[in-house]
């Protein structure tokens, strides 16, 4: 079994620079989000036998990229599921947000995380382990669900989850890894299951040895 994980494509929020991530059905995708979201699709096409299923995180950016990818790979909409653990950390009192301080704010927490403060969390949002205890048991259900299955789980989420969870599931990624790698709009991360291990082969484009 493969995993995608794949970030949505541009929404309203990343181009108006305001901290969307837990409002559900605003700030969908622009059109060039649309563009990325159908050529992240079309790449697919030519890399995916057999696509077993779509996840989505349920801020519309990202149902809206995975709705996409599902048509464009003949997936009816019933293969597209939303889960709650692919969602974009909570930012709190945050949320909505434009202004350089708050982004500032915002932006310092993901740095406590990669320091080790785990239980670091802006007013009335997510730590790290919070964010951990919904991706982290969802990840394994899939694993175990899917293991024995020849073909790939695309997930559409967010930059933040994944490059903060990613480095916990994938063997051959460490912890210090996701503060030299970014994630742009549809771009994935691709996994691969051995065994009991998801491993990482492909980083934004890149293979990883």
């Amino acid at each position: 079994m493969h995993i995608y994980f794949v970030r949505h494509g541009q929404s309203e929020a990343n181009a108006k620079d305001i901290i969307s991530n837990r409002t559900l059905n605003v700030h969908g995708l622009t059109d060039i989000g649309r563009e990325q979201a159908r050529a992240v699709a079309e790449q697919l096409t030519t890399r995916v036998e057999n696509v077993i299923d779509v996840y989505a995180s349920p801020l519309l950016r990202a149902r809206q990229t995975g709705g996409i990818i599902a048509e464009r790979l003949g997936l009816s909409s019933d293969h597209v599921l939303v889960t709650n653990a692919l969602i974009e950390r909570d930012p709190g009192i945050m949320e909505g947000k434009t202004d350089p301080q708050s982004w500032e704010v915002y932006m310092d927490l993901a740095r406590l995380w990669r320091e080790g403060d785990y239980c670091a969390r802006l007013p009335e949002g997510e730590s790290y382990h919070d964010v951990r205890a919904r991706f982290m048991p969802f990840i394994d259900h899939i694993k175990h669900k899917h293991r024995d299955q020849d073909g790939a789980i695309v997930m559409v989420g967010h930059a933040g989850t994944y490059l903060m969870m990613l480095p916990l599931i994938l063997a051959n990624i460490d912890s210090s890894y996701n503060g030299r790698r970014e994630l742009d709009n549809c771009q994935f991360v691709l996994a691969e299951q051995r065994g009991d291990d998801l491993v990482c082969v492909e980083w934004a484009g890149k293979p990883i040895l």
